[in-house]
């Protein structure tokens, strides 16, 4: 069970957050660009770090949601792949939405992606929400924002992607199908060829199991914990383009849940 942030708006917030904790919520949450200006947010960031330390547990952070990064508040991914390195948590620490990596300039991003992968931070696009929400204040030549994935993956950071809000009221769509999400994340992130859809099936799948640390006992191999899902397809890309049907849900091993779809084909008569 994972906890919100400690909010610098919200006296008090610190203490419920370290009771949950004591009570045994296992990650510890934040949200880097939700304080009144740029000193707050880093504040409100090594508390975040303080907290993981206290009571071992990993850090998942909303970060730099916005178009741009001319607001530095929406620029903290140095600020916290360093945080990262200083508190020994690499492989530790998820960050959310991340668009405004996409406005800044490629000799920006390219150093800024370099301290990510070094500090052993993952990167996590909520594309369903980034789209929906960007560029809502431009007139003309307007935005939409998502991580640029590409590039995450060039640079090294492990990268998986979420469907964070379903339909409520920051975003009025989807029904928490990942498939549906790595669709979505594949069309409007330029990643087209069968090498990017296995790639971006990947993050769904291994990479995700790497960023919620169950890496150890994930996957299709002997020794695996028995949770999978079969899909009605016959390629690794054709699970994301066929919208395939769920033929078993498998949970330690036991047959959960099956999906079957019939289509009738009605020639004309002769």
């Amino acid at each position: 069970m994972p906890l919100p942030g400690p909010s610098l708006k919200a006296p008090g917030t610190l203490d419920l957050l370290r009771e949950g904790l004591r009570r045994g919520a296992d990650v510890i949450g934040g949200c880097s660009y939700n304080e009144a200006d740029l000193d707050d947010c880093r504040r409100h960031v090594d508390l975040v770090f303080e907290l993981a330390a206290e009571f071992s547990v990993p850090a998942d952070l909303y970060a730099d949601f916005g178009n741009d990064a001319s607001d530095p508040r929406f620029a903290m991914a140095e600020y916290i792949a360093g945080a990262t390195a200083r508190s020994w948590m690499g492989g530790r620490v998820a960050l959310g939405h991340m668009t405004s990596l996409a406005g800044r300039p490629p000799a920006e991003r390219r150093a800024v992606l370099a301290k990510l992968a070094a500090a052993g931070v993952a990167v996590v696009p909520l594309p369903a929400t980034d789209m929906h929400l960007g560029g809502r204040t431009d007139e003309v030549n307007t935005r939409r924002g998502i991580a640029p994935v590409r590039e995450l993956w060039d640079a090294g950071v492990t990268t998986a992607f979420s469907s964070n809000n379903v339909r409520n009221a920051f975003t009025p769509y989807g029904n928490a199908d990942l498939l549906d999400i790595g669709l979505f994340l594949a069309q409007t992130g330029h990643l087209s060829s069968p090498d990017d859809l296995a790639r971006v099936l990947a993050m769904a799948t291994t990479e995700a199991a790497r960023v919620v640390g169950i890496a150890d006992r994930y996957g299709l191999r002997p020794g695996a914990q028995a949770d999978l899902v079969v899909l009605d397809t016959r390629r690794v890309a054709d699970a994301l383009l066929d919208r395939p049907v769920r033929s078993a849900v498998i949970k330690a091993g036991r047959v959960v849940a099956r999906t079957t779809r019939r289509t009738e084909l009605l020639l004309p008569t002769a």
